[in-house]
């Protein structure tokens, strides 16, 4: 008789641990209340005939507590998530994972979120350049893994009260900043302002070389100004509360 051998093959949610209980009691939010805002943005959802897609009961939830609980907010949210890809299309268009450009990016950096929330509740991203080759830099490529192919996993599967994320630029060159275009640092803002929004609570900087001045100088000209006042200059930590 032979035997079967198990699957052992790791899931997103083996990956992504969270702890929803104790995220809606962060919220003071019971299963039923819950469970009745899910109930209105399904319906909102279903008289919004441009919309791709009926999210499912996780995202609905991820973009709820990712607008505090504001149905508005959330279905404002909902729907600029939706419409962004045709609204930025270079910045979305032929991203898929499984696409060797996008393969490629693995060659250039590492973009690990943390598989256990901190005890904040708060999920940590680790952005890693493993390569100093500005050649094989493409930003919105780049961007795209994060933006788009993460997101698109974390929306479903995860849940938490914020997001930080550390970027290590220690083999970061000043080409890889000269292919950073004032159209991109824009895309890039907008998108965390109205996509992200409520979820960025503290972006960290390490190995910086002195020119990511630049880079901040030029993403700090597109965030609002609310943002902008949140951003340290001596350590480039993001805060939003």
């Amino acid at each position: 008789m032979v035997e079967k051998k198990k699957n052992t093959m790791l899931t997103t949610s083996d990956l992504l641990l969270t702890d929803r209980r104790k995220i809606r009691e962060e919220w003071k939010k019971s299963d039923f209340q819950i469970g009745a805002d899910i109930d209105i943005i399904k319906r909102w959802c279903k008289t919004q005939k441009h919309l791709p897609e009926l999210p499912c009961d996780n995202t609905i939830e991820y973009f709820l507590t990712n607008c505090k609980f504001s149905i508005e907010k959330t279905k404002q949210n909902l729907d600029m998530y939706y419409s962004i890809p045709n609204l930025l299309p270079e910045m979305y268009e032929k991203k898929h994972p499984c696409l060797d450009k996008m393969k490629n990016v693995e060659k250039v950096a590492y973009m690990i979120p943390m598989p256990r929330l901190t005890e904040n509740l708060h999920r940590i991203t680790v952005v890693k350049f493993r390569d100093s080759d500005p050649d094989l830099f493409v930003p919105v490529d780049y961007s795209a893994f994060l933006f788009r192919n993460i997101f698109e996993i974390k929306n479903r599967e995860d849940l938490t009260m914020g997001e930080i994320i550390i970027i290590d630029y220690k083999y970061f060159k000043f080409g890889h900043v000269i292919k950073i275009s004032p159209l991109f640092a824009k895309n890039c803002a907008f998108i965390l302002e109205k996509v992200w929004s409520n979820r960025l609570r503290e972006l960290h900087f390490i190995n910086a070389p002195v020119f990511i001045d630049k880079i901040m100088a030029l993403l700090k000209a597109f965030f609002s100004k609310k943002l902008q006042e949140r951003v340290s200059h001596s350590n480039y930590t993001l805060l939003i509360l």
